[in-house]
């Protein structure tokens, strides 16, 4: 393990405070933006901490199926029940048990604070074992009971997200059994957040927000990343440290960051017809500082691609925008490729780049492989009617009366799937 950083080489030295106006407009717009992108994932792991006091190295438990009124996080699914804690590794480890479950599919992620998964427990990674981990931040050094494995976070701040499969209502009893198997048995106490991120986002909410997070981890390797970026400013204290023109800079960049990153993480890359899928480095250390800012953006959290993987589109089959005047529909087939199980989950877009459920009066917000009260085809197949009204035949999926995406849902992806071979059924226009 390296050596600790001094503190003036984990402020970037007095350069990245004191760049005066003409070193600052000698810098160009797409180098504040790289900076932007460095730091936007810490600031939205700031805040996802700021919003959950009572998970601060306690579980809490989501128990009940996501609704369009939750909006703490977006591009939410409503396949799962969740148990999170926010982990504050600073002062010591943290001890989390989980009981074997063989019979539905779960996990839980580790996500440091770049929002990184840097380890899963679960299904797949440990099938579906599970048993007592020590979660350590990047400089702990001791040793643990033989039947304790231990996992070392990349930084002191950790996301530990768990997710149970719930097959609807009638299911959530037993869903919510396994889920309280996912324990923390003990933890030190938690340190507390200086820098407010409630409000409207601003290039000084973004700067303050990511610098104290460096800060609670400063000595971590994961951290020297930081130095790229140092002409740009990063590694001040404050953002009211950065020259004039420097902060406005940031102020410029932070205005052109919705736009921007809002078409990374949506978009994806091509699949076929209208879908895009999921950048093979999404939610992983592999993800570039763009891609990771466009995840923390638009759908914060998400899994690597051997988890799961995720289909998004905004088009119907001939390329036109899905309009919310007019019906559409998707058949989607008995045999989709996956260990898991898969979801069809309509949003509606907001004009900050996120994504959330849409208020209905069936109160629903995907269909999927365990759906219950809808009809099939004669050969098993489910069709799907995607409107803002109820349709006359046909399995509703209620839509926003504005802009819109729908997202696949893959979990466990098989290599049809992984390898591009299968994507989900085009979409049509009716009318």
């Amino acid at each position: 393990m390296q050596a600790c950083m001094t503190r003036r080489a984990m402020l970037g030295g007095a350069s990245a405070v004191l760049l005066g106006p003409g070193e600052a407009s000698a810098l160009t717009g797409s180098q504040i933006d790289r900076a932007f992108d460095y730091l936007y994932p810490l600031f939205e792991m700031s805040r996802a901490i700021a919003r959950a006091p009572r998970a601060r190295n306690t579980i809490s438990y989501r128990r009940t199926l996501t609704q369009a009124s939750h909006r703490t996080v977006t591009t939410p699914n409503n396949d799962t029940l969740f148990g999170y804690a926010m982990l504050d590794l600073a002062s010591g480890p943290v001890l989390v048990s989980a009981g074997d479950l063989q019979d539905r599919y779960w996990s839980i992620a580790f996500l440091d604070a770049f929002t990184d998964n840097f380890a899963i427990i679960g299904t797949r990674a440990t099938r579906g074992l599970g048993g007592r981990f020590l979660i350590t931040g990047p400089l702990w050094r001791g040793r643990a009971d033989r039947d304790v494995q231990i996992i070392r976070s990349p930084t002191n701040d950790v996301w530990m997200l768990a997710r149970i499969l719930v097959s609807g209502p009638g299911d959530l009893g037993a869903a919510n059994d396994a889920l309280s198997r996912v324990r923390i048995l003990s933890a030190p106490a938690a340190r507390n957040l200086e820098t407010a991120t409630a409000g409207a986002v601003s290039a000084e909410m973004v700067f303050d927000a990511a610098a104290e997070m460096l800060r609670r981890s400063q000595g971590a390797a994961r951290m020297q990343g930081a130095s790229r970026h140092r002409n740009a400013g990063v590694g001040a204290l404050r953002f009211s440290q950065l020259s004039e023109p420097l902060g406005q800079a940031w102020r410029q960049a932070s205005q052109r960051a919705v736009v921007r990153l809002g078409t990374i993480y949506p978009d994806g890359m091509p699949a076929a017809g209208a879908w895009r899928v999921s950048h093979p480095d999404i939610g992983s250390a592999r993800a570039s500082d763009a891609l990771r800012a466009a995840v923390a953006l638009g759908g914060l959290a998400a899994l690597p691609r051997e988890e799961a993987m995720y289909f998004q589109t905004r088009y119907n089959e001939s390329g036109g925008l899905l309009d919310p005047a007019r019906a559409h529909e998707i058949i989607l087939p008995t045999d989709v490729p996956v260990d898991a199980f898969w979801s069809l989950t309509m949003y509606a877009a907001e004009s900050d780049g996120r994504f959330f459920f849409v208020e209905n009066p069936i109160n629903r917000y995907s269909i999927s492989n365990r759906s219950t009260g809808i009809e099939r085809q004669p050969d098993g197949s489910i069709r799907v009617r995607i409107q803002t009204t109820p349709p006359d035949s046909g399995n509703w999926l209620p839509a926003p009366q504005g802009p819109m995406q729908l997202a696949f849902r893959a979990y466990l992806p098989r290599a049809a799937v992984r390898r591009g071979r299968w994507v989900p059924p085009p979409i049509k226009t009716l009318g």
